[in-house]
């Protein structure tokens, strides 16, 4: 009989609170192109007819804004006759119509695509604008840059507004001049050859017929740190835990 008790209050407190709660007369939305009504309504907890709840208003603008269809969105409440109205005010970002990369020789297209699906940064046409977006994209193709051993190649962007919340997207690349190892020189009395240290450099090696085969001779200034690393490792090999390596000096020299 208690038990019973408890459910009957319980419920009639719910069924009150519920009778003093205003329902949704009806959602308006404004300022949508290309994203329907319906698609906006799907991601709203509160519906039309249903009990109005302030606390969800955030919830609402939450998870429209988390779907990245919006560059600006506003909710509002006002009285209706019979309930409250919700407005949706909207601004919906750009989506890309076309995305084209223009470079000199190299990187290829293929190379910059495979680079950045790899990083899962590829971006398909028809897809929303993002700048934030966008600046990774020309981030991954200035490492892909480095990576292919050019130092001071460049990367521009240009946004072409071509038709309504539509636009093209064009990365000039330019590459410019990519550097080879002259020579290594280790100053100081080391206490190994030399030659073994040079041989413990994996990324940058001194240009000749092997390393020029391999590739091996271009210089890569992000993959310094990683021979550096080789370097010690060699020394701690030959017994030389304490080693200390300085800071490289590179230095430009004619062809």
């Amino acid at each position: 009989m208690i038990r019973k008790g408890v459910l009957t209050t319980t419920f009639l407190c719910l069924h009150l609170f519920l009778i003093g709660q205003e329902r949704i007369e009806r959602i308006e939305i404004e300022g949508n192109d290309r994203i329907p009504r319906e698609t906006i309504l799907y991601y709203l907890f509160m519906k039309e007819g249903g009990y109005f709840n302030k606390g969800s208003l955030k919830e609402d603008f939450k998870s429209l804004w988390s779907t990245g269809f919006f560059s600006n969105l506003k909710i509002e409440e006002r009285e209706g006759l019979k309930g409250k109205i919700l407005k949706i005010s909207v601004e919906e970002n750009l989506f890309v119509r076309s995305i084209i990369f223009k470079t000199d020789k190299k990187p290829k297209e293929k190379d910059i695509i495979s680079s950045l699906k790899e990083k899962n940064e590829y971006l398909l046409t028809y897809s929303f604008y993002s700048l934030s977006r966008i600046e990774r994209i020309k981030k991954t193709i200035e490492e892909l840059l480095l990576e292919m051993g050019f130092q001071q190649g460049e990367v521009r962007v240009d946004l072409n507004k071509n038709e309504k919340n539509a636009v093209k997207i064009v990365f000039y690349i330019k590459e410019g001049p990519r550097f080879k190892v002259g020579e290594v020189v280790f100053e100081g009395q080391p206490g190994i050859r030399k030659k073994v240290l040079r041989s413990a450099m994996k990324e940058n090696k001194k240009h000749g017929i092997v390393s020029w085969i391999k590739g091996k001779d271009i210089f890569r200034q992000n993959k310094l740190e990683q021979d550096l690393a080789s370097i010690r490792s060699k020394f701690e090999e030959h017994g030389y835990m304490k080693a200390t390596i300085g800071e490289p000096r590179i230095e430009e020299v004619e062809k």
